[in-house]
C-alpha cells in the first residue's frame, strides 16, 4: 500500500510544483509587462514634453519676436505700452484686473486692444494668444510629462501670459470659458516659480533662460 501511495503521490506533487511555477511565472510576466508599459508611457510623456519645447522655441518664440517688432515699428505708443507689463503677477484675467496695473479702466484697455487688432499686427497678436491656449491645453490635457514642461517652459509661459494679458482678457470678456486651462496653469506655475525662486533666472520680457 505504501508503494502504491508513493506511486500516486509522486506525479501529484510534480504536477503541483509545475502548476505553482506556472502561476509564479505568470505573475512575474504580468508585473514586468506593467512595469515596461509604465516605462514606455513615461518615455512617451517625456518625448511629448520635448516636442512641446521644440515647438515653443521655434513657432511661439518666432511669433513673439514678430509681434514685438511690429509693436515697436507701429508708432502707436499707447498700444505698445499696453503690452509692456511683464512681471506683474495676475490673480485673474478679467478686464478690470488686467487694466488696473496699467493705469487704465477696463473700457479704455479693451478699446486699445480693439485698436491693436485692427492694425497690421493684429494677426500676430491673435496667433500669439492662440499659441498660449494650445500650449496650456497640451500641458493640462495631453499625456505630457508635466515636470519636464514646468522645468523648461514655466517662466516662458508665465511671462507670456503677463505680457499678452490684455489680449487674453478681451478674449475672455467675449468668451468667459476661453483660456480656462491657461489661467489654471498660469496660477499653478507662477506660484511654484516664486516658491522655487526661479523667476530671477530669466530675462525680463521674454521668459527665456539667461544662462
Amino acid at each position: 500500500m505504501d508503494y502504491l501511495k508513493q506511486l500516486f503521490e509522486g506525479p501529484y506533487y510534480f504536477v503541483g510544483t509545475l502548476l505553482f511555477a506556472g502561476i509564479v511565472t505568470g505573475f512575474w510576466q504580468v508585473y514586468t509587462g506593467a512595469r515596461d508599459a509604465r516605462e514606455r508611457r513615461g518615455q512617451e510623456r517625456a518625448l511629448s514634453a520635448i516636442d512641446l519645447m521644440t515647438w515653443v522655441q521655434g513657432d511661439v518664440y518666432g511669433c513673439w519676436d514678430r509681434t514685438n517688432a511690429a509693436l515697436e515699428s507701429s508708432g502707436a505708443e499707447a498700444v505698445s505700452e499696453l503690452f509692456d507689463a511683464d512681471g506683474i503677477a495676475l490673480s485673474s484675467l478679467d478686464a478690470a484686473s488686467v487694466a488696473a496695473p496699467r493705469g487704465l479702466s477696463a473700457e479704455a484697455m479693451l478699446e486699445l486692444v480693439d485698436q491693436a487688432r485692427r492694425m497690421s499686427l493684429g494677426k500676430d497678436l491673435q496667433q500669439m494668444v492662440n499659441h498660449l491656449e494650445v500650449f496650456a491645453a497640451k500641458v493640462k490635457r495631453a499625456p505630457i510629462d508635466g515636470e519636464v514642461a514646468y522645468l523648461y517652459c514655466a517662466p516662458f509661459f508665465c511671462s507670456a501670459v503677463e505680457t499678452w494679458a490684455p489680449m487674453l482678457a478681451q478674449s475672455r470678456h467675449e468668451d468667459p470659458l476661453f483660456f480656462s486651462d491657461g489661467l489654471a496653469l498660469y496660477l499653478e506655475w507662477r506660484a511654484r516659480l516664486v516658491d522655487d525662486k526661479r523667476m530671477d533666472r530669466f530675462e525680463t520680457g521674454n521668459g527665456r533662460l539667461s544662462g
